[in-house]
């Protein structure tokens, strides 16, 4: 009896020390993002109407300045029905610099349009990055006074994360 005692506390003590052994996991710190995606160009390349809505699709030429920071190509997709514009966009910033890092960042923006003020808001939130950013994740609000023209400034905010 005094063996199968001995045997279960050494087993427990085994266990116990074996959890102690376990690096301690922490998260980074959240980081405040911002700054300013200037769209210099805008190209409609295809247009479809639908039931009284219209569907234009194309691509822009885009600054990132602030967190982001580099050249952009967006992709984007345009839903204007019943007096607001709905958007679908992916930036991507094929030379993006985050702080020290660096690498290939994707975003997905999303937003919405009243026309009767054209006052664009909406949320962005990264998709993937590579090399240096390949573990960068984060979200946040964009918004813009569309009356401004070209170049647009489009004022983003959120959080970023390295993982």
């Amino acid at each position: 009896m005094r063996k199968v005692l001995c045997a279960a506390f050494v087993a427990c003590m085994f266990a116990f020390l074996s959890v102690l052994s376990v690096p301690a996991v922490q998260a980074k710190p959240v980081m405040n993002a911002e700054g300013i995606f200037l769209w210099q160009t805008i190209t409609p390349e295809t247009m479809k109407s639908a039931g009284g809505n219209t569907i234009l699709q194309g691509t822009s030429e885009i600054t990132a300045s602030g967190t982001f920071a580099g050249d952009a190509t967006d992709v984007w997709m345009e839903m204007d029905h019943a007096g607001h514009i709905n958007f679908n966009d992916v930036l991507t910033i094929d030379q993006c610099t985050v702080g020290d890092k660096s690498g290939k960042l994707i975003l997905k923006l999303v937003g919405y349009c009243p026309m009767s003020d054209l006052q664009y808001t909406g949320h962005w939130t990264i998709l993937y990055g590579t090399d240096g950013l390949s573990d960068l994740y984060g979200q946040g609000t964009w918004s813009a006074d569309a009356a401004a023209g070209l170049p647009l400034p489009v004022l983003y905010e959120g959080f970023i994360q390295f993982e």
